[in-house]
């Protein structure tokens, strides 16, 4: 049964923990602390005006700007779980510190103006199995805050339509020579005092305006002692001042006062209201036709110049042209060598078949065959066949990704994430590198094809995942709903993974090289898994071949586990074994290998990268190792895709020798090839009863590895650092001296990069050799690491307020176990939370009265101090 009740304090930077929560104790449970997702129905970023003339017209309600909040848990099973409006509450994050909390009521304070942004949190509590369990989010808001009554300069019409956003800009584009009436504008709180600008023509004193300037080359106006048109002469990028000001003496005719100034600019920006082409002739960028682009012509360069396209018309970049930003076209074409910054509420189609972009953030769909992006967000589909995306491919609808090129890669180096995803490498040479590849919702992903590295997989748990003729490697399959394999895909996954069902179709096979924890299996395919890493909680149908990974397969060994009368003795066909069941608990049982046979052979190896001029070897043994040969059955080597350009191959009985001595630098399959070993009868026809073993041997030109780091690199004893390792392919990083630091990998190999987490456990003044080494090549040193003495860090350190009855959490980092004191426990309660590795956390209470203060220490230094709210 699960209860969901509202009750908040805290909330949203785009994730939620899921944390454990009793009475009377501030404890987290490890094992339910997980990332969910958050969400605000209101913006992120407003603009409010504070009344001078009264203070109490300062309070607003924070939740009536930001809209309600809505907390989802991890893995799915509660959503939009909503936060109580009375609990919001919130600290400083950067900026100006212009927002409080009094009487339940956020408030700007009297004496502020400028920009803050805040971090806004919020909690609720759902029950599961009569367990509490708290859901917290947190999420940044930006508050802008200007002075009621500010004076402003605007063109008539325009402020008007700016309700909550920022004192809009006085600002032409280079090529827009029309006259502009302009008025004063004040700034006015409106509901919730959210800005509004209102006409005007006194100021608060009711003394009378008028706008002054002074003459400039760029700008024309009526008149300089009361401006009410200006207008663009045409002559480039420029401002002008105009001032604000007031009338003073019994007569109100003389205006000595300036009450404010605002400045007029005009851009590096083209308005463009037809269809333009914009490309290079010569030494300069032009845009045709000249009709489109209103006061422009042959003789004009807008190389470099914004484009903002007013009636929703198409723009082509080709050549060698370079522009800065695009705005508000329909189709957009980026193509050649031609170099577009921004392109942003594209409502039709962009498309890039080369050249250099900057962030799309577009209403419409991407296409994308060739050159290079900063990063993709669209409301519509996203096609990538070709091409470099430096950071995030978003939409809610699909993604289709493939490498239609043998000569272009296409190249993810951010998150792909969608509804739905397809990756196909349809090229025989061309490849498909993915940084992170995220399922909305419950989409789907199909894998087609080879030659696709994705680095992180993970599904949102409501994701499913497709393989059609895939044959490759992934490094995990987090958060899976179901896995299907075809009868045409050969698939490996080398991490853990937790999954709803999994399917495999005759001829298909998936190699788990980790646990695999599923609901249900099914099909005929065949699935290989080490002993005792399969756990299998719901149901088993079909006739799936379980095949033990490695060679050696001993009786006696768990093949795999399963929930209570869901597994038996023939729920899978085991490959070269057969199992007995064994009652673990009342709620497991246990399946042991009961008897072997010879079932085949096993590589030591299935995938061997070799550096050029050096070497490696792959050993064949009979699976399992422990069985012998039928008679007549011997085993034979093929390796006849081998380039021997590339490739030196020797045997010596049951082991082969591979040496690289060439790499080709033009046709990339020449640099690899599969090396199977099959078993034949007399005649030499291969048993098909039997399973042959494949290994995927890859040659590489001779790698150089780098670090980030480099010297002697000082380290706090008991502290971490991070560093990067970059290599064509993965280097593994060991430490020469064992008692001085450990080490963990971070990031996976991806993109030429990985990076670990180096950690000082020696003693101080101890050093050590932290080196990387490439598979066939000598270990290279990149540094070395110096322990030194510890520190102790706070993630809190400037001071704010907590709100009577609230709590704050601090994130204490130290090698040890810290002292966590206040100076005045009349004023704030503290209590000890979970232990993170080094981290570790506190908990203080807000028990004091309002305006009381004191201070938080850690190791007996001050870190800040707490005032109640």
């Amino acid at each position: 049964m699960r209860k969901i009740t509202g009750k908040a304090l805290a909330a949203v930077l785009a994730m939620a923990l899921l944390t454990s929560s009793f009475s009377g104790t501030f404890a987290f449970a490890a094992s339910s602390e997980r990332a969910g997702s958050v969400s605000f129905s209101g913006d992120d970023e407003v603009t409010l005006v504070k009344d001078t003339e009264d203070p109490n017209e300062y309070k607003f309600d924070l939740e009536g700007l930001i809209g309600t909040m809505t907390l989802t848990t991890t893995d799915k099973a509660e959503k939009d779980v909503a936060v109580d409006s009375e609990d919001l509450s919130f600290r400083h994050a950067k900026g100006d510190n212009l927002i409080s909390i009094k009487d339940g009521k956020a408030r700007v304070k009297s004496d502020k103006t400028g920009t803050e942004t805040i971090m806004v949190y919020g909690e609720a509590t759902i029950t599961r199995d009569d367990r509490d369990i708290t859901l917290k989010g947190q999420k940044e808001i930006t508050i802008h805050v200007v002075e009621s009554g500010y004076l402003f300069v605007g063109v008539d019409g325009v402020p008007e339509t700016k309700t909550g956003e920022e004192v809009p800009a006085l600002e032409l584009s280079y090529n827009d020579l029309d006259v502009k009436n302009v008025a004063v504008y004040k700034a006015v709180a409106g509901a919730n005092l959210e800005a509004t600008y209102k006409k005007t023509t006194v100021n608060e004193d009711d003394d009378p305006l008028r706008i002054e300037t002074s003459s400039t080359t760029r700008f024309d106006v009526d008149d300089e002692d009361d401006v009410t048109t200006i207008q663009n002469r045409g002559k480039g990028t420029g401002t002008m001042k105009l001032s604000i000001k007031s009338a003073t003496g019994s007569d109100k005719t003389k205006f000595n006062t300036t009450e404010e100034s605002t400045t007029a600019t005009i851009l590096k920006r083209i308005d463009v209201t037809g269809n333009v082409t914009i490309d290079k002739d010569g030494s300069k960028t032009t845009i045709s036709p000249y009709a489109s682009a209103p006061n422009m012509d042959s003789d004009s360069n807008v190389a470099g110049y914004d484009i903002k396209v007013l009636k929703g018309t198409n723009v082509n970049v080709t050549g060698s042209a370079s522009v800065g930003k695009i705005t508000d076209a329909a189709d957009v074409s980026v193509e050649d060598k031609a170099k577009v910054g921004d392109i942003t509420d594209a409502t039709g189609m962009v498309s890039i078949s080369g050249g250099t972009v900057g962030a799309l953030d577009v209403k419409g769909s991407v296409e994308m065959s060739d050159g290079t992006a900063a990063s993709i967000e669209a409301d519509e589909n996203i096609s990538i066949v070709g091409g470099t995306v430096s950071g995030d491919v978003l939409t809610d609808k699909d993604v289709t990704i493939d490498a239609e090129d043998d000569e272009i890669d296409t190249v993810v180096n951010g998150k792909v994430e969608a509804t739905n995803i397809s990756v196909d490498c349809s090229s025989e040479d061309g490849q498909i590198r993915l940084a992170k590849v995220v399922l909305k919702d419950d989409g789907e992903l199909n894998l087609t094809g080879g030659n696709v590295e994705i680095t992180e997989l993970d599904c949102a748990y409501e994701g499913n995942v497709n393989f059609v003729d895939f044959q490759g490697t992934l490094p995990t399959i987090l958060n899976a709903q179901d896995i299907s394999v075809d009868e045409d895909s050969t698939v490996v996954v080398t991490g853990a993974v937790e999954l709803g069902s999994l399917d495999i179709a005759e001829g298909g096979s998936i190699e788990f090289r980790d646990a695999v924890e599923v609901e249900s299996v099914s099909g005929d395919g065949k699935l290989v898994v080490g002993a005792d890493k399969l756990y299998v909680s719901d149901s088993i149908s079909g006739d799936v071949k379980l095949r033990l990974a490695g060679a050696n397969v001993n009786v006696g060994d768990v093949a795999y586990k399963a929930a209570k009368d869901v597994g038996s003795t023939d729920a899978f066909s085991g490959v070269g074994f057969t199992v007995e069941r064994k009652s673990v608990d009342s709620n497991t049982d246990s399946f042991l290998v009961r008897s072997v046979s010879f079932a085949g052979v096993a590589l030591d190896k299935s995938e061997v990268t070799i550096a050029k001029g050096f070497s490696d070897t792959v050993t064949v043994s009979n699976y399992p190792a422990s069985t012998s040969l039928p008679a007549g059955a011997s085993i034979v080597w093929d390796y006849s895709d081998a380039d021997r350009d590339v490739f030196d191959i020797t045997a010596d009985g049951a082991t082969l020798t591979i040496s690289v001595k060439d790499y080709d630098d033009v046709y990339a399959t020449s640099n690899s090839f599969e090396l199977i070993a099959t078993v034949v009868d007399s005649d030499g026809y291969e048993i098909e009863d039997y399973d042959p073993a494949t290994c995927t041997v890859t040659a590489i030109p001779e790698v150089v590895v780098s670090s980030d780091l480099s010297g002697i690199v000082e380290v706090p004893q008991g502290s971490t650092k991070d560093f990067v390792v970059n290599s064509q392919v993965e280097a593994p990083v060991t430490i020469g001296t064992g008692n001085v630091a450990v080490h963990a990998l971070k990031t996976p190999f991806a993109n030429g990069q990985a990076t670990y987490t180096i950690k000082a456990t020696g003693a101080v003044g101890t050093t050590a050799g932290v080196y990387a080494t490439v598979p066939g090549q000598n270990a290279v040193k990149l540094f070395i690491i110096k322990v030194t003495e510890p520190v102790v860090t706070s993630d809190t350190t400037v001071d704010f307020n907590l709100a009577a009855g609230n709590r704050y959490v601090f994130k204490i980092t130290a090698p040890s176990a810290p002292s966590f004191t206040v100076g005045n426990g009349a004023v704030l309660k503290t209590q000890a939370g979970k232990i993170d590795g080094n981290d570790y956390y506190f908990a203080v209470y807000a028990i004091g009265s309002a305006g009381q203060s004191t201070g938080v220490y850690v190791n007996g230094v001050k870190v800040c101090t707490v005032t109640v709210g």
